[in-house]
Order: structure tokens, then sequence, then C-alpha cells
């Protein structure tokens, strides 16, 4: 087959067979646009590469073995990160067999390599990849029901920017929203336990980490990650036995979490159980979670650690919070961010308990069992509830406070000109919606 975009030659027998191919992307591309919409879709370069197919038996497994390689290669989609190779050369070899939706692997060997990034992937003793799972960015590749012995490994090193826009194509699901950058090292070994994935060893390193969301630009200067537990493809279920994420601003641990997949069947109340242990650095963190000028205008500090629990409740999911802060402080910068800020509020300690209850005869009620925090300046203690299609919520408790303490911390913004004194304990109870609460915070 001959044509300005593509040139293919094969030859064989049923039992044996080559094919051989060489693409002009960019002149494919000028054809189909000639017939399809192709606005804001980009592809250049060239492609070639090699496909041996042997078959013993008419029946039995069959054995493909694939050799390729891009030049100058370009392929960006709209709303995508736009894939760039100036070489990449792929080669694999499997024996199995195939069917439109699942192909079943009973080994296999594949390496992606592209100057000093690299991809590596074997399998072995009977694997079942789901083409349309894959797709659609979930976990699709499990154990054959005769794999008993199946293993997995998997070693990806080199530019995670890169990798990230590689995959994009391919997995679209998995890569929406998020631009990342920096040098990754990561490995996963997995064996077969039934139709499951024992993940025996998976861990990650990435150095100078920086994701850019929308509103945010992320930045960590290394990035460990380890992990060890069961996955379960079929159920779209992950047990981690532990975990452990480590940055400069937070480190995640857990010794027990189980989390379900949004298309596993489970509601979202079933979809996580278990404990996490956090700890942070609250300047660090505030970059996380507010716009770059926001922070620049009023910059945090200190530390704060706590936990995250979801267990199952006598009626339903409950949630438990609970966090310490020590040494917080806020300012704010007067004029040039680069003058020195004035300091805001300070609190040498605080504390906050949340325990929430999602019961199981009223999903789209969260109730508000317990609301505590202490500090040296006030505390509460409050109960409540949210609910409905308007997300109304009442709250109320008792309010207490100490006007001394609040007159030494606001000191900076009155330069001690103001003194007040007296304690007390006062009720309190709050109603409304929490979309006009939003509304309000934006302001």
């Amino acid at each position: 087959l001959t044509s300005a975009a593509l040139e293919v030659t094969a030859v064989g027998t049923p039992q044996a067979a080559t094919l051989e191919w060489t693409l002009d992307c960019a002149r494919l591309r000028e054809g189909a646009a000639e017939v399809i919409d192709l606005a804001g879709v980009a592809l250049a370069g060239r492609a070639r590469g090699r496909v041996e197919l042997e078959r013993a038996t008419a029946t039995g497994p069959s054995r493909v073995a694939v050799v390729a390689d891009l030049e100058d290669f370009e392929w960006a989609l709209p709303g995508r990160p736009a894939w760039r190779d100036e070489a990449l050369a792929i080669e694999a070899e499997a024996t199995g067999s195939a069917t439109p939706q699942v192909v079943a692997i009973e080994a296999a060997h594949a390496t992606v390599t592209g100057g000093d990034d690299r991809l590596e992937v074997t399998l072995a003793g009977g694997t079942l990849v789901e083409l349309a799972a894959l797709a659609a960015g979930r976990l699709g590749i499990r154990p054959a029901s005769s794999g008993a012995a199946a293993a997995a490994d998997i070693v990806i090193a080199g530019d995670l920017g890169r990798w990230h826009a590689r995959l994009a194509p391919v997995l679209p699901a998995a890569v929406t929203g998020v631009s990342p950058g920096g040098r990754v090292q990561a490995a996963v070994a997995a064996v077969a336990r039934g139709d499951a994935w024992e993940i025996t060893r998976a861990t990650a390193e990435v150095e100078r980490l920086v994701l850019a969301l929308p509103g945010r630009d992320i930045a960590e200067p290394r990035l460990l990650a380890s992990a060890a537990g069961v996955v379960r493809p079929a159920a779209g279920r992950i047990d981690l036995a532990s975990a452990e994420v480590l940055t400069a601003t937070m480190s995640v641990r857990t010794a027990g979490l189980s989390w379900r997949a949004a298309g596993s069947g489970a509601g979202w109340r079933d979809r996580l159980r278990g404990t996490l242990q956090w700890q942070a650095d609250a300047g660090r963190l505030a970059r996380w979670l507010v716009s770059p000028e926001t922070c620049a205008r009023w910059p945090a500090a200190g530390r704060a650690w706590g936990t995250l629990a979801f267990v199952d409740g006598a009626d339903g999911l409950d949630v438990v919070v609970e966090a310490t802060g020590n040494q917080l402080a806020l300012a704010e910068h007067r004029g040039a961010p680069a003058g020195q800020p004035r300091p805001v509020w300070t609190e040498p300690q605080a504390t906050v308990i949340l325990e929430l209850a999602v019961p199981s005869a009223a999903p789209d009620t969260l109730r508000i069992d317990r609301l505590a925090c202490e500090s040296t300046t006030f505390s509460v203690q409050a109960r409540g509830d949210v609910g409905g299609r308007t997300r109304a919520f009442t709250l109320d408790g008792t309010l207490a406070y100490d006007w001394q303490q609040v007159s030494r911390l606001v000191a900076p913004w009155t330069d001690g000109a103001l003194s007040l004194v007296g304690a007390g304990a006062r009720p309190f109870a709050v109603s409304g919606r929490l979309a006009e609460v939003a509304e309000a915070a934006a302001l």
C-alpha cells in the first residue's frame, strides 16, 4: 500500500507474517483534514516500524514483536498537553491472544526510550488487559483466571512533563487538569493473588516537582512516595496496607486505607475508609490552597498536624477531623511585597475537632455531631447539620472568649492604644446557606 502519507508492506502466511510501515504524520493530517474537522489538532513528524507475528497452531497463542520509532514527532489535541519528541524508540514482545475488547497476555516485555526518558514494563504468568478501561483512565490490567503466578514490574524514569504529554492522548481521563514538571524515578512490582494484584514494592521520587493547576502553581524541591497493598481491578478497589508521601510542604501517612473508584458501583459514602495522618508547613501549604497574589499579600507561618478518619458509624459514614496548630501567624504586606510584613494575628497553639456523620437513611444530610475549637483567645463547642438542595445549615453552641488575649494579639494594629479586659461564655446560633457563605468569603 503506497500513498502520499503512508507506505505499508505485508508478507507472510497465517502462521508467520511481517508488516513494515512508514508514515508521514503531517501529510496524514492534511489528507484527513479534507474530510473531517481537525481544527486545533496538530500532527507532524515521521514514524516507521516493523511487526512480526508468529502462530504455532490455529488455536494456540500468538507471538508479536514490535519495533518502532518516531522522529520530530508532535501530537496536540485541544485542551491536552502537546506531545513532542525529537526521537522516540519503542520495542515490545508479547505472547498471547486478543479480541476487540480484551488482550490476554501470557508474557510480555516492552521498553519506550526517548533521550534520557525510559519506561520498561514486564508481565509474566497470565494477564488480561481491558482496552475500554484503560481508555477511560482506569486500571484495566488484571490477572487471568489461571494466572496464579502472574507478576508485573514497571519502571519509569525521566522528565515528568514529557511523560505526562505522552500519556495524554492515550489516557485522557487520567491527566486532565494538571500540568506537572520535574525529574521522576518510579518503580512498581506486583504479584497476583487470585483476581487481585498485591503491590510488593511501589516507590517514587520526583526532583524539582512543579504542578500547574488552575489558579495555583505548586513547587516542591523533592517528593518521596512509597506504598504497599492490594489492587482489585475487577472491583475497582485499592486497599493500602501502608503508604507515605513526603514533601517540604506536607507529609501524609496511612497504616490502612481503602478506596473504590467512581465506576465501581459504590456510592460516594462508601468509596473511602481508613485513617490518614498529616503534618504541614502552614506558610507553604497556603500556596497550595490560595492564589499566588493572596499568598504574597497575606504571608502565613507555623506548623500544623492532625488526622483524618473515614469510618463506619452506627447509622452511616462518620468523618473525624483533628488538627493542631503551633505558632500560627498571619501577616500583611503593605505596598511592595518585598517590604517587611506587618503581623496581623498570632496563635501560640490551637486545636480543632470536627465530627461529621452522613446517615444512610438521609444521604443528602450532613450532621455535625461535634465542632470544638480551642485557642488562647476563644473556644467554641457546637453542633448542627447541613442538608437539602440549597445546602441550608444550622449551627448552635457556646462561644467562650478572653478579651485581654484578643487585645494582646491586635496590638500590632493598635500600637498598644487599645486594651480590652474581661472574659465569658455565651450561647450562639447561626443558620444560612453554604452558597451564601462561599460568596461572602470570595468578597
